[in-house]
């Protein structure tokens, strides 16, 4: 019975490690619509970004940093210009990357 339990342990550990030390997020996002004017309700999709499971979302736009554990985020810009708007995708335990690409930026045009 000892040895089942050992047996049992041992595997459970190996598979935790596999886990934590998965393949590296590759962050990335889309967004729509593409033609964005002030007050525009964007929808940025992190949906593309491998084995991540929180997002920390800077729109470039001073408002406050977004951190969530949802694929999909809505914002709007309140006046025209280009915002840089970063993504940085983390692990289940909070933690970035320190392999892979964790953040991805893109500059978003408001018309």
């Amino acid at each position: 019975m000892k040895k089942i339990f050992y047996t049992l342990t041992i595997l459970a550990f190996i598979t935790n490690l596999s886990i934590s030390c998965s393949k590296p997020t590759e962050a990335c996002f889309s967004y729509s619509p593409t033609t964005i004017t002030a007050n525009t309700t964007v929808t940025f999709n992190a949906s593309c970004s491998e084995n991540a499971s929180l997002f920390d979302w800077n729109f470039g736009d001073k408002s406050t940093d977004t951190a969530t554990s949802e694929l999909t985020i809505t914002h709007k810009f309140s006046t025209p210009g280009q915002y840089s708007v970063t993504l940085n995708a983390k692990r289940k335990d909070g933690v970035s990357f320190s392999k892979g690409k964790p953040e991805y930026t893109q500059i978003i045009t408001v018309q």
